[in-house]
């Protein structure tokens, strides 16, 4: 159970409570009925006691979700997890065929194989070896020395996961970097999505604010000095959105003539009905 103590938490954690209980629960009984299948006609089939089989469930799911994460095996010496995990592995295998010392045995070894494959196979149907290669990715994104570096492991993350903020922003970062503005462009696009702020900025200053759609414009939240940058590039673009920037833009930039633009070129516009109502002209 000690396992359990050190590792049960991150397990856990990686597939949220029920699905850890299917791994836990289910690779306890899938060790016992391999168990059984073992020794049902061997005169050494004494009382399965314990959790064991459980806990090699979770060492099957860890060695694979957490696979490259080191862990310390003493002051100085770090392994990955698949290789301890490996090295179990290996101990239960040797144990199962090989008997030293008494040989009517005293560990469940089959019991652990079953709860151990239970794992493994849980690993593949929960996704965990995708997680444990984005995990790695973030990790040398996070080491990464140079923008080709960044750029080449922020592309591979987006493969997996398209949306991804931190992904999105160290790769519009490393292209601006590189000069490459194009690629710079598409990736704070995608950005814009998830963190306006960040995006914005570069957007206006690449000059690439309106290869957003106006109404899309409309809808961003941003702070203040931002919003006023993006209601003006849809007052002054021809779009029907323009009236509405307008009377957005009498409230927030009160001296850049807003309030005359509405009345002279949109006066039958709702947007100007409401600045009358509120008595703005």
């Amino acid at each position: 159970m000690l396992f359990i103590a050190v590792a049960g938490a991150a397990v856990e954690l990686a597939l949220g409570w029920w699905r850890y209980l299917i791994v836990y629960v289910l690779g306890g009984l899938t060790g016992v009925l391999v168990h059984w299948a073992a020794y049902r006609t061997s005169a050494d089939n004494g009382v399965l006691v314990g959790a064991s089989a459980c806990v090699a469930a979770c060492v099957g799911f860890a060695g694979i979700r957490y696979a490259r994460q080191r862990v310390p095996i003493s002051a100085k010496i770090h392994v990955p997890v698949l290789a301890v995990a490996g090295t179990w592995i290996i101990l239960q295998v040797l144990g199962t065929f090989v008997r030293l010392g008494d040989s009517s045995g005293g560990t469940g070894f089959a019991a652990h194989l079953g709860g151990l494959a239970f794992g493994l196979s849980m690993a593949f149907v929960f996704g965990a070896s995708g997680n444990a290669e984005l995990d790695a990715a973030y990790s040398r994104l996070s080491e990464s020395t140079g923008p080709d570096a960044a750029l080449f492991t922020a592309k591979a993350i987006l493969e997996r996961r398209p949306n991804d903020q931190v992904a999105l922003a160290q790769a519009a970062n490393a292209s601006q970097t590189l000069g490459d503005r194009h690629q710079e462009v598409a990736f704070r696009l995608r950005q814009l999505q998830g963190d306006s702020e960040q995006a914005l900025p570069r957007l206006i200053a690449l000059g690439a604010l309106g290869q957003v759609p106006a109404l899309e414009r409309m809808k961003l939240n941003c702070s203040s000095d931002l919003r006023i940058q993006v209601l003006k590039s849809v007052a002054l673009e021809d779009c029907v959105e323009r009236p509405d920037a307008m009377l957005e833009l009498i409230a927030l930039d009160p001296n850049g003539g807003w309030r005359e633009s509405l009345a002279r070129d949109f006066p039958l516009h709702p947007a100007a009905d409401i600045a009358r109502a509120r008595g703005l002209f």
